[in-house]
Formats: structure tokens, C-alpha cells, sequence
């Protein structure tokens, strides 16, 4: 075995992703336009982090999946309110 440099630990997930991919899955249910937006701007962050962290931290598809969530959350919010005040 030659000497070398190891890979970087990772350290975890980032609780940032997390965030925004719980906030994802509840702007579905409830708060959608608001709970949305903040996954959005939660998972664009963690996706900036981690990727600052050179491999460090982990949650990369959390962040992705957040976002995506967010936005569907949004537009079905949006949709929804369309729907009710155009009666």
C-alpha cells in the first residue's frame, strides 16, 4: 500500500437540507406558497454549503428534493387559491 491522502470525512448531513426537505413535504399540506418558499431558499442554501464543504457534509439529493418539493407545494397553493377565488 503507497502512502497517500485519505478522502475527507464526511461529518454528516446538513441540517439545512433536512430542514428544507421537511418544510418540502409539509408546504404540500399546509402553508403551501409560504412553507414552499422557505424550502426553496432552505435547500438552495444547503446545496451551496455542501458543496463549499469539498465532500465534508453530505444531503445533497435532501436539498434537491426539498427545492422540488417547495416548488410543487407553491404551485399547488397557487393553483388551489386560483381555483377557490375564480368560482
Amino acid at each position: 500500500m503507497s502512502p497517500g491522502y485519505a478522502p475527507p470525512a464526511r461529518t454528516g448531513t446538513d441540517g439545512t437540507a433536512i430542514a428544507s426537505f421537511v418544510l418540502g413535504i409539509l408546504s404540500l399540506f399546509i402553508f403551501g406558497i409560504i412553507l414552499g418558499i422557505i424550502a426553496v431558499v432552505l435547500g438552495t442554501t444547503a446545496k451551496r454549503k455542501i458543496a463549499d464543504s469539498g465532500g465534508t457534509i453530505g444531503g445533497q439529493g435532501l436539498a434537491t428534493a426539498g427545492q422540488i418539493l417547495g416548488v410543487i407545494g407553491i404551485v399547488a397553493s397557487v393553483l388551489w387559491i386560483i381555483y377557490i377565488f375564480g368560482r
